[in-house]
């Protein structure tokens, strides 16, 4: 949610200041809003609509994602208080606000319609209370691995990442998309027809559970 900030023009996005939002409980958002005309006070309402994509399904069509409807907002600092769904799945996602003052409806999906006010678009993290996986990514055609990473005793590699759903994609990479590419378990020499190739495997094994009464397969 970066796009229109590659451009000369500065940051734009500074508009609230949005905490790490925990699940199942209400949060507390910080806006800043500049009213240059003194629009807010001449007979029009400044009125702020807001949406989170809790699920991580790319919309926010899904109840409870409008999380700010047409509420009326003035010149200066002020604070909105939102309720977070115990459902919203865990690490980020993506929130746009709408600002107008116009007489044109701006608590609707579409976004559009007005002519005075602003869109920010911000990059959020959620953390979940409920049961994280560590899902496999191959092609939906492959049968869907899960791991439970509830516990983190024993995991393959350094490096660790969780999501609430499968991620199935075409290249292997759908489960990186919360900026943590874990697969680093495993090496591979160049496989070639008829030749052994040689796996080498890195195990984190936190509370030695390996040599504890267990045996760690791969």
């Amino acid at each position: 949610a970066l796009g229109d900030d590659n451009t000369q023009t500065p940051d734009d996005e500074d508009g609230l200041f949005i905490p790490q939002l925990d699940a199942g409980t209400t949060e507390t958002l910080t806006l800043s809003i500049t009213d240059l005309t003194s629009a807010c006070t001449s007979g029009f309402d400044c009125r702020l609509s807001g949406w989170i994509d809790f699920n991580q399904d790319g919309d926010w069509n899904d109840p409870g994602e409008q999380i700010l409807n047409n509420e009326v907002v003035s010149n200066g600092i002020t604070q909105e208080q939102v309720f977070i769904p115990s459902t919203a799945a865990d690490g980020f996602t993506f929130a746009r606000f709408v600002l107008s003052y116009d007489s044109q409806p701006v608590g609707t999906i579409t976004f559009d319609g007005f002519t005075h006010g602003e869109v920010e678009d911000y990059r959020v993290e959620v953390v979940s209370n409920q049961p994280q996986f560590d899902y496999g990514d191959l092609p939906n055609n492959y049968p869907v691995a899960r791991g439970d990473q509830l516990n983190n005793k024993v995991v393959l590699g350094m490096l660790i990442d969780t999501e609430p759903f499968p991620r199935a994609s075409n290249n292997a990479l759908g489960d990186d998309v919360d900026g943590v590419d874990d697969e680093d378990g495993i090496t591979l020499t160049p496989l070639l027809p008829g030749q052994t190739s040689t796996a080498t495997v890195t195990v984190m094994d936190v509370d030695n559970v390996c040599g504890n009464g267990f045996n760690c397969v791969v």
